[in-house]
């Protein structure tokens, strides 16, 4: 599998990723045993970019993928993506406030209740606040 490294700095990953949304949202017939088994052959096929978002499935895809690959967690990159929502109706909205990106940095971060998840590494608050104000599309928010 070819490598592109991300940025100037950053890892590289495979230049080919796995999006992952249709695992754990959107489709019907979820089925976590057989998302699992691709997620593995994935990885055995090269693949080390996963692609996620914390509304995916309301946090289980993130879950799913903490639990998936665990054992290749060193090799495997996940980019786990916020801002998209979906309220109790099913209507999505996009939520950029400063309040939510912490919250939803946080939420993918491994926590004793939900082990495994995604665990990634979090934003510092100062930071979170730059991210969300440099990819901002609303007026009026700071």
């Amino acid at each position: 599998m070819n490598q592109r490294k991300l940025g100037r700095y950053g890892p590289a990953v495979s230049a080919v990723g796995l999006g992952c949304m249709g695992m754990s949202t959107f489709y019907a017939g979820r089925d976590d045993q057989e998302s699992v088994k691709t997620l593995h052959r994935a990885v055995e096929l090269g693949v080390t970019l996963f692609d996620t978002s914390d509304m995916y499935g309301d946090g289980a895809n993130e879950l799913l993928l903490g639990r998936a690959l665990k054992d290749v967690r060193s090799r495997a990159l996940i980019a786990t993506k916020f801002g998209q929502t979906r309220a109790a109706d099913g209507t999505l909205a996009v939520n950029g406030r400063p309040e939510y990106v912490r919250a939803a940095c946080e939420g993918s971060k491994p926590s004793a209740a939900l082990r495994p998840k995604v665990g990634i590494g979090c934003l510092p608050p100062v930071n979170a606040s730059r991210t969300f104000r440099a990819h901002s599309r609303f007026q009026g928010i700071p």
